[in-house]
């Protein structure tokens, strides 16, 4: 049987899913989710073992901290470790953490909160490491392409859902990236104030960063952080 076929069978016969006939929603971890975006752009360090690492945290945490309270690790392949290496401070939590429930490390947790939050939605659209992964993911994208827009907007789609876009969000993507071009070139901004791609210097600046801005846009949807 389909899978909707199966779906609405299991929705007639169990609508309360008291029977736990279907899963429910899971939102992911937000160590899962900064894995998540680190592999889909491309950056996982999948190396294993070893001390825990320091990746640089946002300049508004950094400048509050003493001095030597968080050695950002010298080795830049480490900032991409997995987010189980990231060191843990009982009164520092990783902002990125710290927003998606982590636990208080003070005190036994059996289990975690899951809170939709707006911190969340501003973590995930305005953070440097939001805008730095998806800088990476439109760099990769453009280097592994030699079409247009339609096959960079499917390969994002398929990087980040793991699905092909419908016909209505691959129209609305690639208009998206024309008009954000278009804008962004009007407004005549200066090159280092734009989210161009990493490793794709050689495309227009304008057009890679509305590609930027489209894989900024697709790692806030609920489908990239949301298990269904």
């Amino acid at each position: 049987m389909p899978v909707d076929g199966n779906w609405k069978k299991a929705t007639a016969a169990d609508p309360d899913n008291q029977l736990l006939s279907r899963m429910n929603r899971k939102r992911l971890e937000g160590e899962a989710i900064r894995d998540s975006m680190l592999a889909v752009s491309g950056k996982l360090n999948r190396q294993m073992g070893g001390p825990g690492v320091h990746p640089p945290l946002p300049s508004e945490v950094a400048i509050t901290l003493l001095k030597k309270q968080w050695e950002v690790s010298e080795d830049v392949n480490d900032h991409y470790r997995r987010s189980i290496y990231l060191f843990v401070r009982r009164n520092l939590r990783y902002p990125m953490f710290d927003v998606f429930d982590l636990p208080d490390a003070n005190a036994s947790c059996g289990r975690r909160n899951i809170s939709t939050t707006a911190p969340q939605s501003l973590t995930l659209l305005n953070s440097e490491f939001s805008i730095e992964a998806a800088r990476h993911l439109a760099g990769s994208i453009i280097n592994e392409s030699n079409g247009g827009l339609e096959e960079w907007v499917d390969s994002c789609y398929h990087r980040v859902l793991s699905r092909s876009p419908s016909g209505d969000e691959l129209n609305a993507s690639v208009e998206f990236v024309e008009e954000q071009s278009k804008a962004l070139r009007k407004e005549n901004r200066n090159e280092e104030t734009l989210g161009t791609p990493f490793g794709a210097e050689s495309i227009d600046p304008f057009k890679g960063t509305a590609l930027t801005d489209l894989c900024l846009a697709i790692f806030n949807l609920n489908e990239m952080i949301y298990l269904d």
